[in-house]
């Protein structure tokens, strides 16, 4: 027993106190807090007997019990530093208590919280606990036609009302605002008289908003943020706000008994009211974060304990991050903690830096322009979104249409990034410029309006034809994605049932709805994902969050599960590929649309210095901060099935660096020299973050091209005196080539490798041209001296800019998908046929008579075909 604890003593005031303490909340702490509270108020008269008497009786009458304001606001008690009124609150009514958010002051209080006076009242029977408001059904009628004349969308793109730019708009939260008259109406647009200079029709800049003087003062900032900068000659009341709610249809009345013609959708919980989503610049880190606690914390410390109200950002791994993001990372530190109460989010910055949020809700609140960014410095906190405005937004966006309200999906999306801001006032544009942010996806509001749009059916317009931001044109927003969640591990429609019903809905072009394509997907997924064990689930979430995280066992090892040819792990392969195509999707729309990888197919025959030359590139690139894979092709035994796999052998160096990757497969008896799955092998690699994919086929003939179909661009690679000069002219892989490369031209091979450059160049002339944009290049290069590397690279970039610019690229692409999916269906026709009760029964016999010759093969093929297609 030690000295403090023999001389200890509880005075009786803190005992009798203590007395009436609420569930088991830390004796130690409470001890502690208490005995601080008498301590102030055995200063004032009369204060411990009237906080005794509203403890002792809490159904009747009692003044405030004030303690002296901090400077801070907070009171600390055992290092730990909270809000007075909450503290007591704690400890006297509710345990469970969380945050300042979650109390509201009585109207008999007289120095609330809130006032900002130089007393708080800490009597917990005079705040009340904020319970979730309960939101009205949405009515939506039952007849999808729309007057397109009453479409909201124009007052959401008209350029004379709300023109998104290029950089979204910034506002900072200082620390004291002017309050609102007591009783008013809150700032919003559901008060039409009050408008804000925020709005984008105040002024063509939108002007620097004051700064906070005492960042670390959290509680001099009162809910609602401070109107923007007016200049003096533009009156207010000439502002309008970024929707007229005047010029909206009224709410419909919620009695609907005798309304045949609406239908009503309620809004229900989630288990997981958002999911948070960690980027660093436009790269996903890690997999989805889902809150299932009201309060969440996202620091960027490491929390092995897997505590489910912390996402832990140090514990996500990335072998692609830069300095810049590693010295942000470190600036993170506590964070931000996210409050969901009473139907409304806040956002509180913990971190010493400021965390910057764009959130349209919250910027449709005060009047900004949606796009606008709100920084938020240390200690600060703000509402980002507000589930009853978002309800009455609906209630009126059903009566014009379906596209209005999909366009309420970026509401339900907040972005927040860390450190570093972007906007008109920082020289990032976009937030995928900035080194570390996260994107909150709210569960609750995305589900609601899935029912929503369920309840209305298709548009008479696709919503692929919404007019979107040219980045993002024909793309999905942002916060569409919980809608598509089912598809982003649909490989494709296997079940014989979905088939069928998909290609019954309108003849041989079928063109269903978004309801019916959904709901078709789901069935025809269930064929792979049903029956998941609990071992599989645990395995395809470990491979995915490895590859997306840039590990290279972890892509070696999903590359090993595609190229098996067990049952069962082909479904397992097909799961995670889906997963890793709309983690690519996700990417490809960060980064505006454009692919996140260049592909490069190199064939040629043996002996040209394939793996040499791939050596000497792929060192090249990972010195210019390119991540570059390798996929190598080796032949396989026609007798053993067999394969030497010696291709990572030949390039010791680019094996070793950490910033490639080198994987041999087998071709496994597959022509056209590249493997069975080469196709998923390049998904894979990308969605590992491998900006560079190479394919290195075998060494090949005249017609064996099948990298052509997989790649963007195809090189050819020849050695010099590799034959006559007709070689150049003979139709086949020649005709596919988008490069010819000479290798070797070094020592005593210059002069044939300069006459065999010649002769193809004029080889070339004869063919015809693939694409009137580009005509193919023989060039010379050297894996010894590395003379024509660089060249060819910048060769190489002009025809990718050049395919991109002109729309060539993407088109390519989209062709080679449907080259893939063909040849799918043709091994897998194939394997149907031979298993086929029917085929298997006569089919030793039709080998007998082809191989005596009493039938024809023709006639044997007929006859099997006709037995196969039989019912």
């Amino acid at each position: 027993m030690n000295v403090t604890s023999l001389f200890s003593f509880t005075s009786p005031a803190v005992k009798r106190l203590l007395g009436w303490k609420q569930g088991d909340e830390e004796e130690k702490w409470a001890e502690k807090a208490v005995d601080a509270l008498v301590k102030k108020l055995k200063k004032k008269k009369g204060a411990m007997e009237e906080l005794e008497r509203a403890l002792s009786c809490p159904g009747q009458p009692s003044s405030c019990v004030t303690i002296p304001r901090s400077l801070d606001g907070r009171l600390q008690v055992s290092h730990r530093k909270g809000l007075p009124h909450v503290i007591y609150c704690r400890v006297w009514r509710w345990p469970d208590l969380q945050s300042h958010h979650e109390l509201k002051a009585l109207d008999c209080c007289e120095f609330p919280f809130g006032s900002k006076q130089k007393d708080v009242c800490i009597n917990p029977y005079h705040y009340k606990r904020v319970d979730s408001p309960v939101l009205p059904p949405v009515l939506v009628p039952r007849n999808s036609e729309f007057n397109a004349k009453l479409s909201m969308l124009p007052r959401f793109r008209n350029p004379l009302h709300q023109t998104e730019p290029h950089m979204p708009q910034n506002a900072t939260y200082p620390d004291s605002f002017p309050q609102q008259p007591a009783g008013g109406l809150p700032f919003g647009p559901s008060s039409p008289a009050t408008s804000y200079p925020g709005s984008p029709c105040s002024g063509p800049a939108f002007p620097h908003s004051p700064s906070s003087s005492d960042p670390d003062s959290p509680f001099q900032m009162p809910e609602t943020p401070p109107p923007a900068y007016m200049p003096p000659d533009k009156p207010m009341t000439e502002c309008p706000q970024p929707m007229d709610t005047s010029l909206l249809v009224p709410n419909l009345p919620l009695d609907i008994n005798n309304r045949p013609d609406v239908q009503s959708v309620a809004y229900e919980e989630p288990k997981h009211w958002c999911s948070i989503v960690y980027y660093e610049l436009n790269n996903r880190v890690g997999e989805a974060f889902q809150a299932s606690s009201t309060s969440v914390l996202v620091d960027g410390f490491t929390d092995p304990s897997n505590n489910r109200t912390r996402f832990c950002l140090g514990l996500l791994s990335n072998v692609n991050r830069n300095s810049t993001i590693e010295n942000t990372r470190r600036h993170i530190g506590k964070g931000v903690h996210l409050y969901y109460v009473g139907g409304e989010v806040y956002a509180e910055c913990l971190s010493d830096c400021s965390v910057f949020v764009q959130s349209r809700n919250c910027n449709y609140h005060h009047g900004f322009h949606p796009t606008t960014v709100c920084k938020i410095p240390s200690g600060c906190s703000l509402k980002i979104f507000n589930n009853q405005e978002f309800a009455e937004l609906l209630a009126q966006s059903v009566n014009h249409g379906f596209e209005a309200v999909y366009e309420l999906t970026k509401m339900c999306t907040i972005r927040m990034s860390f450190v570093k801001g972007w906007g008109a006032e920082y020289h990032r544009q976009d937030v995928t410029s900035t080194p570390c942010w996260i994107e909150i996806h709210l569960h609750g509001p995305l589900q609601w309006l899935d029912k929503v749009l369920t309840k209305m059916g298709s548009p008479h317009n696709p919503i692929s034809s919404c007019v979107l931001p040219p980045c993002r044109k024909k793309m999905r927003p942002a916060g569409a994605l919980p809608f598509l969640q089912c598809l982003s591990t649909l490989s494709h429609v296997r079940t014989v049932a979905a088939v069928r019903r998909y290609f019954q809905m309108s003849g041989s072009a079928p063109t269903c709805t978004v309801s019916q394509r959904k709901s078709i997907y789901v069935e025809a997924l269930s064929h792979h994902v049903a029956h998941l064990t609990e071992r599989e689930r645990t395995l395809l979430d470990r491979l995915y969050g490895g590859l997306t995280g840039g590990h290279r066992a972890s892509l070696a090892e999903s590359i090993t599960l595609v190229e098996t040819q067990h049952p069962r792990k082909k479904e397992l392969a097909q799961v995670l590929l889906q997963r890793v195509l709309a983690f690519r999707r996700e990417q490809e729309r960060l980064n505006g649309g454009k692919p996140v990888a260049f592909r490069v197919g190199l064939s040629g025959p043996p002996g040209a210095g394939k793996s040499s030359f791939i050596e000497v590139l792929g060192k090249t690139l990972t010195g210019k901060e390119h991540r570059v894979s390798v996929l190598a092709v080796d032949p396989s035994s026609c007798t053993t099935g067999g394969s030497l796999l010696g291709d990572k052998t030949r390039m010791p160096e680019l094996s070793r660096d950490m910033k490639a990757f080198v994987r041999p497969s087998p071709s496994s008896g597959t022509l056209g020299g590249v493997t069975r799955t080469t196709s998923e092998a390049i998904v894979l690699c990308e969605g590992a973050g491998y900006d560079i994919v190479m394919v290195e086929t075998v060494g090949v003939g005249q017609s064996e091209f099948a990298v052509a179909d997989m790649v963007d661009v195809f090189v050819l690679l020849i050695p010099p005196a590799g034959g006559d000069e007709l070689q150049g002219i003979k139709r086949g892989i020649i005709e596919k080539a988008d490069l010819v490369l000479v290798t070797k031209s070094d020592g005593d091979l210059v002069v044939p490798a300069r006459r065999i450059q010649s002769e193809y160049t004029s080889a070339l002339k004869l063919l015809r041209k693939k694409s009137n944009r580009w005509r193919p290049k023989v060039l010379r290069v050297s894996s010894q001296t590395g003379q024509g590397i660089q060249e060819l690279w910048d060769v190489m970039l002009q025809f990718r800019d050049g395919a991109l610019l002109s729309g060539d690229l993407q088109a390519r692409r989209q062709e080679q998908q449907k080259v893939w999916l063909w040849n799918l269906i043709q091994e897998h026709a194939l394997s149907h046929f031979r298993e086929h009760p029917a085929v298997r029964t006569g089919l030793a016999e039709m080998e007998r008579g082809v191989a005596q010759g009493d039938i024809s093969p023709g006639l044997a093929a007929d006859l099997l075909l006709r037995a196969y297609r039989s019912p």
